[in-house]
């Protein structure tokens, strides 16, 4: 029971909150666990969620679909522009074809990712919305931060295949590469203004009360915060509440941990959060039960998650 089950649960505390609103809870982790959360079969097509209120759908995302079909794009306007050069007779335009088709091969790991999560930022921005509200169950930690911290370094690569593209402009124009390239530049640069901005992200920490946990868990929260994203809240997952000897000792364990958890990441100065949900034996599994441990397991000295989501979007009119 952890980072998914949690999702879930606050998933559907929003769409109750806020009837009005469409919600999406979008799992981007390789080792997709909604199904098991809700009992259904998710697949990339989005699936509305039978809640007793509210509107609420889920989607388990598969970056390489998304990812085959953008590369598929790209070598397709690739060979459409240097076919117009064809004839010609230039070893360079040779040489630049297949220069930038081996850029495409050799797109940087993770790629595949960010592609699918600009196509959520689009979904969620702008006039043409479809979503209101965007959850989204990420992979844990490192692949997380490689995903968050990729924009740059795909904002270079983005670079180098414009700059091949630029010394055929006069000849060609930019042609559908050149429109390819700026939407996805676009969509970086719009992912990376809407992760920092505290009104529209939030970044919620799902962790443990113990010491690797914790110490990974801080190392987490630093980083996000050095990228300028915001974390208003950390779920300390799977406190116990037993009463057996055994259990009471863990508890002594437990409530140590949490208090150098406070003590690492203070919660009051910066108006951050630390939520305790209690463990339950079978963890929590549909729809009823997900919200029966939220509201009756989980203690929340403040509701950071008012406005909750990993990704959140406009306000619905």
């Amino acid at each position: 029971m952890g980072k998914t089950t949690c999702a879930a649960a606050v998933a559907l505390s929003a769409a109750a909150r806020w009837p009005s609103r469409r919600v999406l809870l979008i799992s981007t982790d390789p080792a997709h666990s909604l199904g098991d959360a809700f009992g259904l079969r998710f697949s990339d097509e989005p699936l509305r969620i039978p809640v007793p209120k509210g509107d609420l759908t889920a989607r388990e995302m598969d970056p390489a679909i998304v990812f085959n079909t953008v590369k598929r794009k790209y070598a397709a306007a690739i060979d459409a522009l240097f076919d117009r050069l064809a004839g010609g007779g230039s070893l360079d335009a040779g040489h630049d074809r297949s220069v930038m088709h081996g850029l495409i091969d050799l797109a940087p790991p993770g790629l595949d990712e960010l592609a699918a999560t600009i196509e959520i930022t689009d979904a969620i921005s702008g006039d043409a919305s479809i979503w209101d509200l965007a959850i989204v169950d990420t992979a844990p930690t490192g692949h997380a931060l490689r995903l968050l911290e990729m924009p740059a370094l795909v904002h270079d690569w983005v670079r180098t295949l414009m700059t091949i593209l630029l010394k055929y402009q006069p000849v060609t124009g930019l042609g559908d590469l050149g429109a390819l390239l700026v939407k996805l530049s676009r969509g970086i640069t719009r992912f990376r203004s809407l992760l920092a901005d505290p009104a529209s992200t939030r970044f919620v920490v799902v962790t443990r009360a113990a010491a690797l946990p914790r110490v990974e868990s801080v190392r987490l929260v630093r980083r996000l915060e050095r990228l300028k994203i915001n974390v208003p809240a950390v779920i300390v997952n799977a406190v116990g509440r037993g009463t057996c000897d055994r259990c009471k000792r863990a508890a002594a364990t437990e409530r140590g941990e949490l208090s150098a958890l406070r003590r690492q990441l203070p919660e009051a100065s910066i108006g951050r959060t630390l939520i305790t949900a209690g463990t339950v034996v079978p963890p929590p599994h549909g729809v009823a039960a997900l919200e029966r441990w939220q509201r009756s397991g989980w203690r929340i000295p403040q509701n950071p998650l008012r406005d909750a989501g990993a990704v959140r979007g406009r306000k619905r009119r």
